[in-house]
């Protein structure tokens, strides 16, 4: 409740009432402090599993580059491994022709 003093038809206020305009907006603002925190940390929350996300997804990629080198490097070695054993047969079949062609 209000206490008021009444002194010559003048409203007087008591004074718990003195400076509660500005106890409202001191309020006002610390509750506007506190919610621009809780949305800065939000979006720092955000941007953080954004970062994440980023890092996993180039993590992923990454590792999908170096199967695909793996894979390709395998592919070369038994393209050479074909290529001498194609050559050994060739040298195999010339010294067999030569040995043929001696007797």
């Amino acid at each position: 409740m209000c206490k008021t003093i009444e002194n010559n038809s003048n409203v007087i206020p008591s004074s718990s009432n003195v400076g509660l305009p500005a106890q409202v907006s001191q309020l006002q603002a610390e509750v506007t402090l506190a919610m621009q925190a809780a949305e800065e940390k939000a979006v720092a929350a955000e941007l953080a599993v954004v970062a994440r996300l980023k890092v996993a997804e180039a993590e992923a990629d990454a590792r999908v580059k170096v199967a695909e080198a793996e894979a390709d490097a395998r592919v070369k070695v038994a393209e050479a491994r074909a290529k001498v054993a194609e050559a050994e047969a060739d040298a195999r079949v010339k010294v067999a022709e030569a040995k043929a062609e001696a007797k």
